[in-house]
């Protein structure tokens, strides 16, 4: 049973029931274009059945073999561009506080995400670095490195190479790429490194649950079967049921639209847990790489928003342009002074409840607990209701608009 609970009734004030209802024609139809492949971006829909794809054995082996990578390294330097990466380090971010498995008493090694912003002299660091400890290289790459990751991979796989006899550096290596002979740079060797495939049919944003993002998960420690697990279960529901009220992404897409059509055009994505801002910002990407230009405006903001919050988004739009999407656990959140100043906030209130008062338009979701299942509910989630919203506007949900803005994240 899905765990994630939607409440759409603080929009009723300013959309009616009826309003959102009228786009069900709209959701059928966008249900039977994502099943049968055949809407706009359909090459890109190979994530709508993974989660039951999997089985167990193809889990254990990438349990197994990251356990293989946690025990021989110290740490652990990962290629791959930002958006490939991005929800597997929100789920990583999340259960940060969870200890690592029972059977598991490796500590877990240091991750270093290597992007275009490393330098030269942060490159060569990096590798005076590396001579001194144990490591291993995770290349993520769908066809091949970007241009920013190159010039760092050349000096740590040479460092790598040099460091280890060759079939040693060569199982301190894992590809998660079409095919291993597509890395530049790879020193000739008679035993190949760990590959495993990059699916053709996953875009970036939608990485999460393949086996690069489990793989990255099960690094730290996280039991990467439960977040399968809870995935299926969205996926489960998803499939049965093609109507906006059975169908809480169906929901959600629908109030979304409705909102957006009555001039809401900025919206605010609140989590009250500061260790989901970074999922905050994974939702964020995912919707913005296919809206319209005019509907560009996404913001992410821990705690209960404060005025602080409302004020920035005035640089942008008006405040009567915005509404809310909060995200929140199951109790009650207590505000300080200084909070309960800047939003009419009453103690014991939650945060949802304290951005109604300010007479926003909102949707609020809560979920129970922030476990490895619930990741998995929420990154499913996340990503069937977006594909739905983009093809009950007409969009393809895979496309990347020209002006795409990821640097927009509020602190609250």
């Amino acid at each position: 049973m899905i765990q994630i609970k939607l409440e759409i009734d603080p929009l009723f004030g300013f959309v009616s029931k009826e309003k959102i209802l009228e786009y069900n024609s709209q959701i059928v139809s966008g249900h039977r274009k994502i099943y049968n492949k055949t809407g706009v971006g359909n090459e890109y829909l190979g994530w709508v059945e993974m989660p039951s794809r999997y089985t167990v054995e193809e889990l254990e082996h990438i349990q197994n073999l990251a356990q293989e990578f946690r025990q021989k390294s110290e740490l652990i330097v990962i290629f791959s561009a930002e958006e490939a990466v991005l929800g597997a380090r929100a789920v990583l971010e999340a259960l940060s506080h969870l200890p690592v498995e029972e059977n598991v008493d490796i500590k877990a090694p240091e991750m270093l995400f290597v992007g275009p912003g490393f330098s030269a002299s942060a490159t060569a660091d990096l590798v005076k670095k590396l001579t001194a400890i144990d490591f291993s290289v995770v290349v993520i790459a769908k066809t091949q490195l970007t241009a920013g990751n190159e010039p760092v991979f050349q000096p740590v796989l040479t460092c790598l190479s040099q460091k280890y006899a060759p079939d040693e550096w060569v199982n301190r290596l894992v590809l998660f790429c079409k095919s291993g002979e597509e890395i530049p740079g790879m020193p000739a060797s008679e035993i190949k490194p760990k590959f495993l495939p990059f699916p053709d049919d996953i875009s970036g944003h939608f990485a999460a649950l393949s086996r690069s993002g489990l793989f990255l998960m099960a690094l730290a420690g996280i039991p990467v079967i439960d977040l399968i697990a809870g995935a299926k279960k969205v996926e489960a529901a998803s499939r049965a049921v093609n109507k906006i009220y059975g169908n809480p992404m169906a929901l959600y897409a629908a109030a979304r639209q409705a909102v957006f059509a009555i001039g809401k055009t900025t919206e605010l994505f609140v989590v009250t847990e500061p260790r989901l801002l970074l999922f905050a910002e994974w939702c964020k990407q995912l919707h913005q790489q296919a809206e319209p230009i005019q509907r560009q405006k996404i913001k992410t903001a821990t705690s209960i928003p404060d005025a602080s919050v409302i004020q920035g988004t005035t640089e942008t739009a008006e405040v009567n342009a915005c509404f809310f999407t909060t995200l929140e656990l199951n109790r009650s959140v207590q505000a300080n002074a200084a909070l309960q100043a800047g939003t009419n906030h009453q103690p014991g209130k939650t945060g949802h409840e304290a951005l109604h008062q300010n007479q926003l338009p909102g949707i609020r979701m809560h979920i129970p607990e922030i476990s490895p299942d619930i990741m998995g509910q929420l990154i499913y989630f996340f990503e069937m209701a977006h594909v739905v919203g983009a093809y009950l506007s007409g969009r393809n949900p895979f496309i990347r608009q020209e002006h795409f803005n990821s640097s927009n994240v509020v602190q609250g």
